[in-house]
């Protein structure tokens, strides 16, 4: 007798082929299920800021883009631009590496830095997207016109948040310079969003500058979803002329009632 029996089946035993049966299929079906309802469960007990993997500490992150005097804001869990957001602040080298969205509008193309240094030019980026690359003539071929033009003569802008919805407002960015030197003052919704143009398309994007932009309304829509304060309270219409006018008339026929009984 072996007393070191459990008496339960061992699951991940090889059977052949030829020894299978119905019950042996169901059994490993139902083990299969709960392996995966074991890791699906363990990545909901992660921390939050570290159930995408990314291991980023999200407090810190805020701070130190707060001590650059940049306002950060970030989205809920689930939503587009925190899934794919890589920024996180490298403690080594105290710096914020930030995921950088280049949009090129006219080619309708989209690329991304995942990791932008702060120090970094803007130019040196950006001319590592418009470099042809052997293993991506396609790409390079829709980005012609832009290295065409050449870095030093497009137009680059950041996508202001705090404006209004039905606007669309831009600052714009000096290629000469590095990138977290002009966040200073801006709010970024998740990682900023830049826009590229082409010199003859440069005149198309409305811009602003820092005191155009204070005072703006916080940002709407489907870029600042969940971020729009609510927490004050609302200011109550006050009574307009005619409603005063109005009260005041019924006053007087009442007043005139009593009198003539």
């Amino acid at each position: 007798i072996d007393l070191k029996c459990s008496g339960k089946r061992n699951r991940t035993e090889f059977i052949p082929t030829a020894q299978l049966t119905d019950r042996n299929i169901v059994s490993d079906y139902r083990f299969l299920e709960e392996v995966q309802g074991t890791s699906e469960s363990t990545k909901r007990l992660k921390p939050a800021g570290e159930a995408s993997g990314k291991g980023t500490n999200l407090h810190l992150l805020r701070a130190q883009a707060q001590q650059r005097n940049t306002e950060l804001m970030l989205q809920p869990e689930g939503m587009q631009r925190r899934r794919v957001n890589t920024t996180y602040y490298d403690k080594k080298r105290k710096r914020i590496r930030w995921h950088v969205e280049w949009v090129f509008d006219s080619a309708g193309v989209t690329c991304v830095t995942p990791g932008m240094e702060e120090k970094m030019l803007v130019e040196k980026a950006l001319g590592e997207h418009l470099t042809p690359h052997p293993s991506d003539t396609s790409l390079s071929h829709r980005l012609r016109n832009y290295t065409k033009a050449g870095v030093q003569h497009l137009g680059v802008f950041l996508k202001a948040v705090r404006c209004p919805a039905n606007q669309k407002l831009f600052f714009r960015l000096d290629v000469n310079k590095p990138l977290g030197e002009q966040l200073a003052g801006k709010a970024l919704i998740e990682f900023p969003t830049i826009h590229v143009a082409l010199p003859e398309d440069a005149h198309n994007y409305d811009c602003i500058d820092l005191e155009e932009a204070v005072g703006a309304e916080a940002p709407e829509g489907e870029g600042g979803e969940g971020l729009r304060d609510q927490s004050q309270p609302q200011e109550q219409p006050s009574p307009g002329p005619g409603l005063e006018a109005g009260a005041e008339n019924a006053q007087d026929q009442s007043e005139a009632s009593i009198e003539h009984v």
